[in-house]
């Protein structure tokens, strides 16, 4: 059991990459800012002024309360 156990870690470390993210386009970057505004975003994702898309939003809906994350 052991062995199989540490088999299968041995093969999901395998699948790991070991290089690090790339880091976004700086176009990648402005198009995310671009959408967000136009679609509004921080009304839902944003509480507190001071901590912009920070979540904290509470929703209440006919199918229960909805709760907007970071």
């Amino acid at each position: 059991m052991k062995k199989l156990a540490f088999s299968l870690l041995a093969l999901s470390c395998l699948g790991a990459s070991t290089q690090a993210p790339a880091q976004p386009e700086f176009e990648q970057v402005e198009k995310g800012r671009y959408l967000a505004a136009i679609g509004d975003c921080a009304a839902c994702h944003t509480a507190d002024p001071q901590k912009p898309f920070a979540g904290g939003v509470v929703i209440k809906t006919p199918f229960g309360t909805l709760n907007s994350c970071a």
